[in-house]
């Protein structure tokens, strides 16, 4: 949590990053706020598969600082001192898994995992990538072998990166409940005296998961992610 955990400390806001959680809109946010953000290196971070918005992750961009960095005392007030706000996000447990999915493995994103491409290979029908049955081959391989996509960030439980009882969280947003990502954007406008929007950013295919996702699908993902519905009620 401390590696991933970050910090903007003119905000005083502690925030901790969920994969595939509108953690590239939250970042953006932040950094514009905290006044860190650093437009001029970006042209020298593109490749052809990364896009501008991604760009936020890195630190040389955001400028927000790492949580596990900073001295001790620090650390303690940022954890404890009611003049922090300590924020985080969740997000459906099966929305999140097939935008994990799109994105590592059916769009072959940007440092992607080839072991994993070939656990949950495409599947093809009449020459033709099928979508429906990539992601329910994809749900299988997972329920069935999931060592090794839990050691990508984006496919592990949010148990595991939000710890409820590992920290003090003041503010845990759900970001696909309507309102609740504009309600950090003006929390983060109050503390910053600089107007701050929600924007939708990184986002996927389009593709509405009603499309791609039936009953038996759902039930693999949900027995796969049982502890986060078991720890965050979704």
């Amino acid at each position: 949590v401390g590696r991933s955990t970050l910090v903007a400390p003119r905000l005083k806001v502690m925030y901790t990053p969920t994969t595939k959680v509108a953690c590239t809109t939250i970042k953006w946010m932040l950094a514009e706020a905290e006044g860190s953000l650093n437009l001029d290196v970006i042209p020298r971070l593109l490749a052809a598969n990364l896009h501008r918005s991604q760009t936020i992750h890195n630190r040389h961009v955001s400028g927000l600082q790492k949580l596990n960095e900073l001295p001790e005392h620090q650390i303690e007030e940022i954890l404890s001192s009611p003049d922090w706000v300590r924020i985080a996000a969740l997000r459906d447990p099966i929305a999140r898994s097939y935008s994990a999915w799109e994105n590592r493995i059916f769009m072959r994103a940007h440092r992607r995992n080839p072991a994993l491409i070939q656990l949950a290979a495409d599947a093809i029908n009449e020459g033709r990538i099928d979508v429906v049955a990539s992601f329910a081959r994809f749900t299988i391989a997972l329920g069935e072998n999931a060592d090794p996509f839990m050691a990508d960030q984006h496919f592990l439980p949010q148990s595991h990166l939000v710890r409820k009882g590992h920290h003090r969280i003041d503010t845990l947003v759900h970001v696909d409940r309507p309102g609740e990502m504009d309600a950090l954007a003006d929390l983060i406008t109050r503390r910053s005296n600089t107007t701050v929007a929600a924007r939708r950013l990184n986002e996927g295919l389009g593709i509405p998961l009603q499309r791609v996702c039936d009953q038996d699908i759902a039930n693999r993902l949900m027995a796969t992610y049982a502890v986060d519905y078991e720890t965050f009620g979704f």
